[in-house]
């Protein structure tokens, strides 16, 4: 009776610390699960800001190519413009007519301080995008983690 008594309390005592273990382990093999599925959201919520971030770049260059060639284009016209005010000029001072100031006619130095103002605005646009975009990236990462902490 009394080796009874012994002997249910050790297994009673074997009992709670094996049921203890297990349910440890059973804790640690959830927490890992978690983890690892925290892991995956993450690496999956980064691949897409890179893919997004890729993208925008993209349009980004190609609109800054665009404005470069818009940009290109207003200097040749810029040029032309400002050779013809010459030559017209030049015509009108061989015809016996009045001679036009040099400075009348030259648009050059007004349309290279635009084109110089452009460029400036394009660069500054540049910037902004490359900004707005970090901004995006560290708002998505935080939102994610917000979201799999309330789950």
């Amino acid at each position: 009776m009394f080796f009874d008594k012994w002997l249910t309390a050790g297994v009673g005592i074997l009992a709670f610390a094996g049921g203890f273990t297990a349910a440890n382990l059973i804790g640690d093999l959830r927490l890992k699960e978690v983890q690892n599925s925290h892991l995956a959201a993450m690496t999956e919520a980064q691949k897409q800001n890179e893919q997004e971030i890729r993208r925008r770049e993209e349009a980004a260059q190609a609109a800054v190519d665009t404005l470069l060639e818009k940009l290109s284009a207003a200097d040749r016209r810029n040029r032309d413009l400002s050779d013809d005010a010459v030559r017209l000029r030049e015509q009108l001072k061989h015809s016996g007519g009045r001679a036009v100031s040099a400075t009348a006619g030259d648009c050059a130095g007004a349309c290279e301080k635009r084109l110089a103002r452009c460029s400036s605005l394009l660069g500054e646009g540049v910037e902004l995008l490359s900004e707005g975009s970090g901004i995006c990236e560290r708002i998505a990462v935080r939102k994610d983690a917000i979201r799999d902490i309330r789950k």
